[in-house]
């Protein structure tokens, strides 16, 4: 058989194999084939949504079409693509731009955009500069749609952390709630106002090192093919334009930076650096999952006071919602527009939050399960840096500023600028599981 025929039969098995298990579930599939032709598409339909092949279950379709009629940005894209593909290794430029161009033009003779009006579908053009939906209501135009807008082929780095610590006479509990040590009877733990002398030491060297990262993002887009421009706006609002300078002293004259905080002070504290006056989105958003009733409360006073509902917390840890609070799911539903916050930055992006939010947002860089994000360690004092990699995902490493002694309440040196090149970029030793990584209270 050809290869078309070949590809055909495996696109049809993969299909079916996906209808197939998702017969008894609510899920969702990406079917990402050479949907190319109208031909192709109604057999998409037609396996989707025939009672008799799904037994009653209908499944929703919608197609997503990118298109590219920008000539300067295909130029760049077939560069980009001929340098690193390993299709075109051995060949000389010119050799690989006509043989991709080949390619492209075979393609494109088959081709058939989406034109029945029917359908729903939704077209991207020239990356995200323009979107055309049709038939899309409910959560996909709330969420979808926006996420397409924002996902984008920039190579901005994005920065997670927690806020720094509170003094030392004040522990924090697993979501950065506060408590005297002196106090040894259970009371409601309230929100610390202030950074401790080693958080103060931990935003100096936050501070330092978002300095040396963006100095080198910028260093970093002169060398690449194709750099997302850092103007963006409306014609409403204007053109956001970057402009460095070099006459300037302070740090965000020389490279753009992106601030998002939870709303709790020692959050924004955090990102109050000397000499810098980045904007800082202060956003609800990013605060932490809501206890309700067990606010301030750790995991052993809520099971001597409540038993039953402890219960149901370990087997539905996700599922399990705080009494007048949240649970995990509601959390990931806040954190929606976040997430589209982030991926439509084009610079670098740094989030100060808590443990609950960056487990739900390390589980999405990640891409591993977020209903089973409350296992992830968000250690204090450590930036959490995500890069695009290419093909796809992100890159991790974990930066941490202050040694573990740190953590005992010991004031060891922040590390200075000079030192930042040899910080240790492998991952922090093991921690407590979920929903303290934090130090537990010494008797």
């Amino acid at each position: 058989a050809d290869d078309s025929s070949v590809l055909s039969r495996r696109s049809q098995e993969t299909a079916s194999t996906i209808t197939e298990r998702s017969h008894d579930t609510n899920r969702i599939a990406i079917f990402d084939a050479t949907n190319s032709t109208a031909k192709r598409r109604r057999w998409i339909l037609e396996e989707c949504t025939s009672p008799a092949k799904r037994g009653g279950k209908r499944t929703g379709v919608v197609f997503v079409e990118s298109i590219c009629d920008d000539e300067e940005l295909l130029k760049e894209n077939y560069r980009y693509k001929t340098t690193n593909s390993p299709d075109f290794k051995g060949m000389s430029p010119e050799e690989a731009l006509a043989d991709l161009q080949k390619r492209v033009d075979n393609y494109a003779s088959r081709y058939e955009t989406i034109a029945d009006q029917s359908q729903s579908y939704i077209k991207v053009f020239n990356l995200s500069t323009r979107l055309m939906v049709n038939h899309i209501y409910g959560r996909m135009a709330k969420t979808i749609v926006p996420a397409l807008m924002a996902w984008n082929v920039g190579t901005r780095p994005v920065f997670l952390c927690r806020p720094g610590k509170t003094p030392h006479n004040v522990h924090t509990d697993s979501e950065d709630y506060v408590v005297p040590t002196e106090n040894s009877n259970h009371v409601k733990k309230l929100k610390a106002e202030n950074l401790g002398k080693t958080g103060i030491m931990f935003r100096q060297a936050l501070a330092e090192f978002v300095e040396k990262e963006g100095r080198e993002f910028m260093r970093r887009r002169e060398e690449v093919a194709f750099s997302q421009s850092l103007e963006t706006g409306t014609s409403r609002s204007g053109l956001n334009t970057f402009k460095t300078d070099a006459v300037f002293a302070d740090f965000e004259n020389q490279f753009p930076l992106t601030v998002m905080t939870s709303t709790m002070p020692r959050a924004v504290e955090t990102v109050m650096w000397e000499r810098s006056q980045f904007q800082v989105d202060t956003m609800s958003s990013l605060n932490p999952l809501d206890k309700g009733d067990f606010a301030g409360m750790e995991l052993d006073e809520i099971q001597s006071l409540d038993q039953a509902w402890y219960s149901r917390l370990e087997q539905e840890p996700f599922l399990t919602r705080f009494p007048g609070g949240e649970c995990y799911r509601d959390l990931i539903s806040r954190l929606e527009s976040v997430t589209i916050d982030i991926e439509q930055q084009v610079a670098p992006v740094l989030i100060v939050s808590h443990v609950s939010v960056l487990q739900a947002l390390v589980s999405y860089f990640r891409n591993s399960p977020v209903d089973r994000c409350m296992s992830i360690e968000i250690p204090m004092h450590t930036v959490l840096k995500f890069e695009p990699s290419r093909g796809g995902g992100w890159m991790e490493t974990q930066i941490s500023f202050l040694p573990e002694s740190d953590m005992n309440n010991s004031m060891e040196p922040v590390i200075s600028a000079s030192e930042l090149s040899t910080l240790s970029t492998e991952p922090t030793s093991p921690m407590s599981p979920i929903w303290g990584d934090h130090v537990a209270l010494k008797s």
